[in-house]
């Protein structure tokens, strides 16, 4: 593990609750990055900034590939307003703990992430829940398909090879009702025509009403 990212949006979304969460697995990177991030001042944006959204505003991504696919996606599920709800979404990730990847993150410490995504989700009270990643396990998709939420309305829709774009709604719990939305993870699918043919199938681009 190296080092904590808890938001990716401003604290102040998180504290006041949206209509709609963008959650990831974890903060990707290894030491540098955690240093790099501390140096450039990025750790404390959260805090100071009000409309601070790490996938719209963090410049040093490695020439921002995945934000740009993030914001694509965002175009993509809600047309012309995309933009404008990725600013203003809960963004998150299961877990807080920086790792190169989930394959290096223990059964445990992914459990604890999990519990403490849970509060989040539950303070948060989103309508509309984006997940990068939509596997079964170790992913924000694999999370809400568990105890205490559930998928139920499951709907999935091949993109290409083995990647599909899945949907569903909250089964149970606090945020019963809620749409889940289940992108593959788009540091891997990048395919954004695909993505839109397949978001087409499912009736998207959809329209929400902000806080």
């Amino acid at each position: 593990m190296y080092g904590i990212k808890p938001w990716y949006s401003s604290a102040k979304t998180i504290e006041d609750g949206a209509n709609v969460a963008f959650i990831d697995a974890n903060p990707g990177g290894e030491e540098q990055a955690q240093v790099d991030e501390k140096r450039l001042g990025i750790l404390n944006l959260p805090y100071v900034e009000t409309d601070y959204n790490a996938w719209l505003d963090d410049s040093h991504w490695g020439g921002g590939s995945l934000q740009a696919s993030a914001l694509d996606a965002f175009g993509i599920l809600f047309g012309k307003q995309g933009s404008r709800i990725l600013r203003a979404a809960a963004c998150f990730n299961v877990l807080p703990l920086r790792s190169k990847g989930t394959d290096y993150v223990s059964n445990a410490t992914w459990e604890n992430g999990v519990s403490w995504a849970i509060s989040v989700l539950e303070h948060v009270a989103p309508r509309v829940i984006v997940c990068n990643g939509n596997g079964p396990t170790k992913s924000p998709w694999g999370v809400l398909g568990s105890v205490p939420f559930g998928i139920t309305n499951l709907e999935e829709v091949p993109i290409y090879n083995n990647f599909r774009l899945k949907r569903g709604r909250v089964a149970s719990g606090k945020l019963k009702g809620a749409r889940i939305i289940g992108l593959p993870h788009l540091s891997r699918m990048r395919s954004m025509p695909r993505l839109t043919e397949a978001a087409i199938k499912l009736g998207y681009p959809t329209r929400i009403v902000l806080r």
